[in-house]
């Protein structure tokens, strides 16, 4: 059986870095409002 260890700091920022690729793409900077028109999903009023 081999033993390996996880660097949980690496681990930790990239799950970070992917949060905030995510939400930055689905903003409506982006690709926010052709996401929304594609979907079908629409943002609700306020």
């Amino acid at each position: 059986m081999q033993h390996f260890s996880i660097n949980y700091l690496a681990l930790m920022v990239a799950a970070i870095v992917r949060f905030v690729i995510g939400g930055i793409r689905y903003s409506p900077v982006l690709f926010g409002k052709t996401w929304q028109a594609l979907t079908h999903c629409a943002r609700p009023r306020r």
